[in-house]
């Protein structure tokens, strides 16, 4: 079997990807919901 392995740079870490993707799940949940519903957080744990 022949895998291939691509890597793409980023200009920044892993760390700070997961913390953009977090804010921006919370800001696209901010505008798709009304004022009578929205999403609670009630644990941001990693998955291990």
């Amino acid at each position: 079997m022949l895998l291939h392995e691509y890597r793409i740079c980023l200009p920044f870490t892993v760390e700070e990807y997961h913390i953009g993707q977090l804010y921006m799940i919370c800001k696209h949940c901010e505008v798709e919901s009304n004022k009578d519903d929205g999403v609670e957080v009630v644990r941001n744990e990693p998955i291990t």
